[in-house]
């Protein structure tokens, strides 16, 4: 896009373009492929977690449109305007709903702040710093 909308591809090689506008997908396709794996298959908390299935859902939607918007780019030569649009839109709202959900998400933030590495907390304690009582222990105030 940015190649198109600065017109540098009027000074630039066909092939070194064609290379690159290739390589942006395949870039962008690795990525969202990856983070599908490896959410499904549970390195980043359960699989069935509702963000985690939000996060696997958006980069599907990123996936399909990129490889749409790619394959009517490279087979249609960006003919057909309204499937341009379409796969665009829903490769944008995919990427960027799942960059989102990533970056904000609790099972996603965890691995970066991990409670483990907290030196408030000390053997038993309930993971803020202060340890749980159980109701029911038998003490009685009178």
């Amino acid at each position: 896009m940015l190649v198109g909308v600065s017109r540098v591809d009027e000074q630039l090689d066909p092939q070194w373009l064609e290379a690159a506008f290739y390589a942006f997908f395949f870039v962008e396709l690795l990525l969202l492929l990856a983070g599908i794996i490896l959410t499904v298959r549970g390195y980043f908390g359960p699989a069935r977690h509702p963000v985690n299935r939000v996060f696997v859902g958006l980069s599907w939607a990123g996936a399909i449109g990129a490889l749409v918007l790619m394959l009517e780019i490279a087979l249609g030569h960006g003919q057909v305007l309204w499937l341009n649009v379409v796969a665009s839109a829903v490769m944008f709202t995919g990427v960027l709903g799942a960059a989102v959900v990533a970056l904000s998400a609790s099972p996603w933030r965890d691995l970066f702040y991990s409670r483990r590495s907290d030196p408030v907390l000390r053997g038993d304690d309930a993971g803020h710093g202060v340890t749980r009582q159980q109701s029911g222990g038998g003490e009685r105030d009178l």
